[in-house]
């Protein structure tokens, strides 16, 4: 047992080991209380009267993300919205 410790590369191991659990693990949390919380807005939404129009609407504008085409240009939403005079 204490070869396995001095040896650097059974650490080196281990900790890349231990590291993408723990990265892992994050991540599927992260992910299901995400759609945790969506699902709870959802209801939400649903018990204060809005329409499934209106809650996709809501939906997709918290996930749109910027794109960044130049560093001179300024950053540009992925999904266009247009505004009605």
């Amino acid at each position: 047992m204490e070869f396995l410790l001095r040896s650097p590369l059974t650490i080196i191991f281990g900790w890349m080991t231990i590291t993408t659990v723990v990265a892992t693990v994050a991540y599927y949390w992260h992910s299901a209380h995400r759609n945790n919380l969506d699902a709870v807005l959802k209801q939400d939404m649903l018990e204060r009267g809005f329409s499934a129009d209106e809650i996709v609407q809501v939906v997709r504008a918290g996930k749109t993300k910027f794109v960044k085409r130049d560093a001179q240009e300024q950053p540009r939403f992925k999904t266009a919205v247009r505004i009605h005079d």
